[in-house]
C-alpha cells in the first residue's frame, strides 16, 4: 500500500502528477506572526570609478581670421606653437666618454694584434669597442669581466688587468687578436 505524502509526488511506474499546495496555507505555516518581516537587502554601493586624467590646461583659443595671402608656406602661428613645444622638451646632454676625443675620430683607429711565436691561447675577439681603441688595450671597459675570468680560470696567478695585455705573451703565452681590425660602436 501506499501512503499519500503532501507536497510530494509518488511514482509506482505510472507518472503521477503532483499537486501544488494551496499558497495561502503555506506562506501561514512558514511565517509566523512574531516574526520580523525582511526587507530586501539594499543593493551594494557602487565602487568609486578612476577619474579621468586631468587634460593639459589649454590657452583659450582665438578666433580666425580671414586670411591673407602670404607666399611663405607656414604661418608664424604654426612657428610660435612649434617653438613651444620645443622649450618643453629637455636637450639629452651628452656624456664626455673619451675626455674631448670624438667618436669618429676613435672610429678611425685600430687595435693592435698581440701575437708571438709558440704561444699556448690565442683569445680571438670579434671586433673591439670605442673604449678599447681610447685606451690601446685589450678588454678596457669597467664592466668587462675578462681579467676577473682569466685570473679565476687560474691561467694567471695574479688578478691582472688591461694594462697587462703586452705582458701576456711572454709570461703566460697568451696573445689577442680581432676578427675584424676597426672599431664599433655600442
Amino acid at each position: 500500500m501506499m501512503a499519500e505524502v503532501p507536497n510530494m509526488a509518488v511514482t509506482t511506474g505510472q507518472q503521477v502528477p503532483a499537486v501544488a499546495p494551496n499558497m495561502a496555507t503555506v506562506t501561514e505555516q512558514q511565517v509566523p506572526e512574531d516574526a520580523p518581516v525582511q526587507e530586501p537587502a539594499p543593493e551594494a554601493p557602487k565602487r568609486r570609478k578612476r577619474k579621468p586624467r586631468a587634460a593639459e590646461p589649454q590657452e583659450p583659443v582665438e578666433p580666425k581670421k580671414p586670411a591673407t595671402s602670404k607666399k611663405s608656406g607656414k604661418s608664424t602661428k604654426s612657428k610660435e606653437k612649434q617653438e613651444k613645444i620645443t622649450d618643453a622638451f629637455k636637450v639629452k646632454r651628452k656624456v664626455d666618454r673619451f675626455n674631448g676625443v670624438s667618436e669618429a675620430e676613435l672610429l678611425t683607429k685600430t687595435l693592435p694584434d698581440i701575437l708571438t711565436f709558440n704561444l699556448d691561447i690565442v683569445i680571438i675577439g670579434i671586433n673591439p669597442g670605442l673604449m678599447a681603441a681610447y685606451k690601446g688595450h685589450h678588454y678596457p671597459g669597467p664592466g668587462n669581466h675578462f681579467w676577473k675570468c682569466l685570473f679565476m680560470s687560474g691561467l694567471s696567478e695574479v688578478q691582472l688587468n688591461h694594462m697587462d695585455d703586452h705582458t701576456l705573451p711572454g709570461k703566460y703565452g697568451i696573445g689577442f687578436t680581432n676578427m675584424v681590425e676597426r672599431t664599433t660602436p655600442g
